[in-house]
């Protein structure tokens, strides 16, 4: 099937994007029933999957429907996660992490008339029950990458991922690229929590400040987390050697005030906010969507802890790469074969 290929419509002054992340699933009387299928650490995290469920609470304040919440613990847990959810009345799955690509599959056209939407991830096939969101975070990370190498004071920069996928490589590939775009001779060291982790990548924040703290004592002053809730280990090592972390997916410069330099957020809560309401409207499409820069679906924090650090060319410097970005004058690499071998808009 030819994929349409279009950019949901953003309104991120809406004051809804003030709207707090709820700490529980809800399960309320009246309208359609949806499930969340999160990622694996659930609801907590203070990154993906808290950003994902933000665009139920979004849209829960505009209308009324019914959600419920289900996480899968290990890998074989990912299907049974879907089944379940579909048991117990859901009409439309909201999948959070792209190892549901699989599930999806197996479940799509066994079901036919409940839709399925793939989050930050790409889907084996599009029957007429599924959509998938991507995101042009290799944009964003490009921009950090850029700020981290201008800023180290020593010249060793560091990034640490969950796992070695597509999407964590992504973020990797725009971060490098940026890193060695403003400053040809930085170093970048580059570790994985899954190669020391005990089968939770994205859900072990001791093992990542452990990693974060070897780099630092290895000369890095500023590490970059693509890692989910595994990130805070990171933030910690950071506050606790008097460097920097970088963020990711939400604004996470508020957990450690003056240590997080800044955060590569990805706008999950509207993206999952604006495809809900296509559902209920019967809008949706068995398309991709394409969140990227110019859309400002990706993009970096306010840095209000750390704005005043950071010198006034230097912020200048990022508005100029932001707009080469958006204009196609830098094309950022990235590992995603959405992207890669496709015409999909920039």
């Amino acid at each position: 099937m030819l994929l349409k290929r279009i950019f949901l419509a953003f309104v991120l002054g809406l004051a809804l994007a003030a709207v707090p992340v709820a700490g529980s699933a809800k399960d309320e009387s009246g309208g359609d029933l949806i499930g969340l299928a999160t990622g694996y650490y659930g609801l907590g995290d203070q990154a993906f999957n808290d950003m994902v469920h933000t665009g139920f609470v979004l849209l829960k304040h505009q209308q009324d429907f019914r959600y419920l919440t289900q996480t899968p613990k290990t890998p074989e847990d990912l299907e049974p996660t879907l089944q379940s959810l579909i048991d117990k009345g859901c009409t439309a799955l909201i999948c959070a992490g792209a190892y549901y690509n699989q599930a999806i599959e197996n479940l799509s056209r066994e079901y036919p008339r409940v839709t399925f939407v793939l989050v930050d991830g790409q889907a084996i096939s599009y029957p007429h029950n599924v959509a998938a969101i991507v995101f042009k975070q290799n944009q964003a990370a490009y921009l950090a990458g850029a700020l981290a190498a201008i800023i180290s004071k020593t010249g060793r920069i560091g990034f640490i991922g969950a796992t070695d996928n597509v999407a964590i490589k992504d973020f990797l590939d725009g971060y490098q690229a940026g890193a060695k775009a403003a400053r040809r001779n930085i170093s970048l060291d580059v570790a994985y929590i899954a190669d020391k982790s005990a089968g939770k990548p994205f859900g072990d924040p001791k093992t990542a400040e452990a990693i974060a703290t070897n780099m630092y004592k290895r000369g890095a002053d500023i590490i970059f987390a693509a890692a989910g809730a595994s990130g805070a280990g990171v933030i910690d090592a950071a506050r606790k050697n008097g460097q920097f972390a970088i963020g990711v997916d939400q604004d996470q410069d508020g957990l450690a005030p003056g240590y997080v330099l800044t955060s590569v957020i990805k706008r999950l809560d509207l993206a999952v906010y604006n495809i809900l309401r296509d559902i209920m409207a019967n809008r949706f499409q068995n398309t991709v969507y394409v969140m990227n820069l110019s859309s400002s679906a990706v993009g970096l924090s306010d840095m209000r802890y750390t704005k005043v650090l950071i010198p006034a060319e230097t912020l200048d410097a990022l508005e100029q790469i932001k707009k080469s970005i958006n204009t196609g004058k830098i094309h950022v690499p990235t590992a995603n074969p959405v992207f890669r071998f496709s015409r999909l808009p920039d």
